[in-house]
């Protein structure tokens, strides 16, 4: 039996995944592209004015806890989302005040977690799969999006607010202060590239 299982383990790297998710369900995806042939020139001198002002200063957050972010898309707060700002506690100002924020910005509340889905990793080798920032800030980011939206499915991906981000950002710093941000599916690579990312 210990063959077998020695065996099994050892075909875990011949595995590939570079077209894992075509059996995956499709879930529809909203357009993000904005019909400009229909914008007067004013209108687009005018957004992307509002652009600029999201990128240099913080007349957008509503919440008190959002900070500068490199692109717009990225710019936002949780108040400007109604999903988002439906799970704000009265009394608060900020989705990073809900205490279940607080308890996914936990280490061992994401190592329970991690735990539990590793455990579910078919063919997973016998050593435990340990977390670097990186890999919490990650686990953290998903949790939130599934906490507002549910299963987004494959290559569907909404941005997080700039306060949520930063609240993540700062319990599990990158020790280069480098970060990866927000990017559509289609500008990922190929996934068999990013297996050890």
């Amino acid at each position: 039996m210990r063959n077998f299982i020695q065996q099994r383990n050892s075909e875990n790297s011949q595995i590939d995944v570079s077209q894992a998710d075509i059996f995956d369900p499709i879930v529809e995806t909203v357009s993000r592209e904005t019909d400009t042939e229909s914008n007067s020139d004013s209108d687009s001198d005018s957004s992307s004015n509002e652009d600029n002002d999201r990128l240099e200063n913080l007349s957008w957050c509503r919440c008190g806890n959002c900070k500068l972010m490199p692109t717009v898309i990225e710019s936002i707060c949780c108040r400007e989302n109604d999903d988002i700002d439906y799970h704000i506690p009265d009394g608060k100002s900020c989705i990073c005040e809900h205490p279940f924020h607080i308890q996914e910005t936990s280490q061992q509340f994401l190592d329970r977690v991690n735990s539990i889905t590793y455990s579910y990793v078919p063919m997973r080798p016998n050593k435990q799969n340990i977390l670097t920032q990186r890999g919490y800030r990650k686990l953290a980011y998903r949790g939130f999006s599934t906490w507002m939206y549910g299963d987004l499915g494959p290559k569907n991906r909404r941005p997080i607010p700039s306060c949520v981000v930063n609240s993540i950002r700062s319990c599990f710093p990158a020790p280069d202060n480098i970060y990866v941000g927000f990017h559509y599916p289609e500008d990922d690579g190929p996934a068999f590239s990013m297996i050890l990312d």
